[in-house]
């Protein structure tokens, strides 16, 4: 009744596939900027770069 519609996008098994590497490199942004912030101002600065560039690169990386 229902089609799958993965059936119809070759394009599906590609992003699946980007998708772990596409994550490591926003965590790993993430993750220098908010340690850089964390030596620079402290904790609350760290989390809340670390949320902003996680944000930011999640939104721009697509």
């Amino acid at each position: 009744m229902f089609r799958s519609r993965r059936e119809n996008t070759p394009d599906s098994t590609k992003e699946s596939q980007r998708l772990p590497l596409r994550w490591a490199l926003i965590l790993g942004a993430a993750g220098c900027a908010a340690l850089a912030a964390f030596a620079a101002s402290g904790p609350v600065a760290c989390a809340v770069t670390a949320v902003t560039v996680m944000g930011g690169l999640h939104l721009v990386i697509e």
